[in-house]
């Protein structure tokens, strides 16, 4: 193999070992609402600030706008039912390790991966909470223009201003999760 094939076959290897010890589930699917009740831990808190803080300096002069087409007409998750807090935040943050995803490097010390890594794990606990009894209902009339509207903006917007959009809202994204979290 060449040189760059084996790097690529080692980071891929690398990704869904990272994938498979995050996405693991416990043998009782119990929804793990306590652990986002509480702020982010420092650690956390510090690898997202400092990879947005990162992104601004590089992202395109539009990104605010894409900022604002993303989240147009989003519902609070404050103000949802509990289930269609769920919904909104679950599929925020879906997008959001879509993205990291993209611009992850698979090294263990880059941020994007760090931060991967964080979501991966939000993503698979409200996964849980979302096939719970208590959270699977569907979404409510009032939600479903919103979800429209998410699917839409991701099919028609450029990757650049997607990429923009969810890096400008991963630290506000992590409050709906606690947002969520306190309503239960």
């Amino acid at each position: 193999m060449e040189p760059n094939t084996t790097n690529m076959v080692i980071r891929m290897l690398v990704l869904i070992i990272l994938i498979a010890l995050a996405s693991g589930r416990p043998h009782r699917k119990l929804c793990p609402v306590s652990r986002y009740l509480s702020d982010l831990s420092s650690a956390d808190m510090t690898v997202l600030k400092k990879l947005q803080h990162h992104h601004e300096n590089v992202m395109s002069n539009n990104a605010m706008g894409c900022y604002g087409r993303m989240l147009r007409h989003k519902p609070s998750a404050c103000d949802l039912t509990p289930s269609d807090s769920l919904i909104v935040t679950l599929e925020q943050v879906s997008l959001a390790v879509d993205v990291l995803s993209d611009m992850s490097t698979y090294a263990i010390s880059d941020p994007v991966t760090q931060a991967l890594m964080i979501f991966l794990k939000m993503k698979d606990d409200l996964t849980i909470c979302r096939e719970s009894v208590e959270y699977n209902e569907p979404a409510s009339p009032h939600l479903k223009p919103w979800l429209h509207h998410v699917q839409h903006f991701q099919e028609s917007a450029s990757s650049d201003c997607v990429q923009d959009a969810v890096m400008l809202n991963l630290i506000p994204l992590r409050e709906d999760v606690k947002c969520w979290a306190l309503s239960q």
